[in-house]
């Protein structure tokens, strides 16, 4: 949640020891952690650590309300600010994903698999991936051009993080090819258009059941305004309008895979950041999903109750079901 309460009430009146909060700075870094102690005028942290740092900072950090834009707690959080808040501001905000699932996504995108080459890890990999109903997909270092080629190639099951680098590879790999043309397993992308294109002009791949959630954002735009917009949202807009978290909360993972991808040894940074990227897309796909099928489920609801009203021999033909 978005903080709204009165700047008068000091921090140690709006939460209690060991709430889960996140900071953004006016320079638009991100700090999270456990709220310890504060005051009128700062904020005592512990077991904090900078968005898109995976190492957990020691001690006790302390932010000044002067150098604070904005406090998010997470839906589910223990302490409810709202509470304080005599007349809430119509622009509070709640971010929309469970804490537990908003660490469980953290620690997937830290603990991704590096696979150099076609080894014992690779093949744990694919297997995995051929398991999976839904995989989120991100390709990088393919320069937005046409007759390039991929070099590194993210993939995720709900539970794990795979990167393939495939700088040494003509060809895309077996494996990875029947994955992109399997009918049965959803990939998911963002952007999708050049993704295709390389791999129909440059694997002789034909990508099948794909989801693109870029474009599906254009969609539920043009439902909610009437108009399709002219520019489409990056992946971190996304995450912004559909999770309502934090501007910048992927600034540096975009930074870091915007870098050259021509060197051998790819840096640490950059496989952090592919891994981040591509973390989020199966979670935006089910939030998603559910919303083009609200109407669909709302419909169904008021066709269900209407039934349930009229005597049975009212019943229009066919719209109770089979028997």
């Amino acid at each position: 949640m978005e903080e709204n309460i009165p700047e008068t009430t000091p921090y140690n009146r709006r939460y209690t020891e060991g709430d889960r909060i996140l900071l953004q700075l006016q320079n638009g870094i991100i700090f999270e952690g456990d709220y310890c102690s504060g005051g009128t005028n700062h904020i005592d942290l512990v077991n904090a650590s900078q968005h898109n740092n995976p190492n957990q900072l020691g001690g006790v950090y302390t932010f000044y309300k002067n150098e604070l834009m904005h406090i998010y707690h997470h839906r589910g959080s223990k302490t409810d600010v709202t509470k304080y808040n005599k007349i809430p501001e119509p622009d509070t905000k709640i971010i929309d994903i469970t804490e537990k699932e908003y660490y469980r996504l953290q620690r997937m995108a830290v603990n991704y698999t590096y696979i150099p080459l076609a080894d014992i890890r690779y093949y744990k990999a694919v297997k995995k991936l051929f398991k999976a109903e839904n995989i989120g997909v991100m390709p990088f270092g393919m320069e937005n051009q046409r007759h390039t080629r991929i070099r590194l190639l993210a993939m995720c099951t709900r539970r794990e993080v795979f990167l393939f680098d495939l700088n040494d590879c003509r060809e895309m790999y077996p494996e990875l090819k029947r994955i992109f043309e399997s009918e049965y397993i959803c990939k998911v992308v963002h952007k999708g258009g050049l993704l295709f294109d390389i791999l129909t002009r440059n694997y002789t791949v034909s990508p099948q059941n794909m989801f693109d959630v870029q474009i599906v954002d254009l969609v539920l735009q043009k439902r909610k305004t009437g108009t399709c917009p002219k520019v489409a949202r990056t992946l971190p807009e996304c995450l912004t309008e559909y999770f309502d978290l934090p501007p910048y909360f992927l600034n540096d993972a975009v930074l870091s895979v915007s870098k050259c991808w021509i060197r051998t040894v790819l840096r640490d940074d950059q496989l952090y950041g592919a891994s981040q990227e591509v973390t989020y897309l199966k979670t935006l796909k089910d939030k998603m999903e559910n919303m083009l099928l609200d109407q669909v489920y709302e419909t169904m609801e008021k066709i269900t109750h209407c039934n349930c009203q009229l005597p049975y021999d009212k019943v229009p033909e066919g719209a109770g079901g089979s028997t």
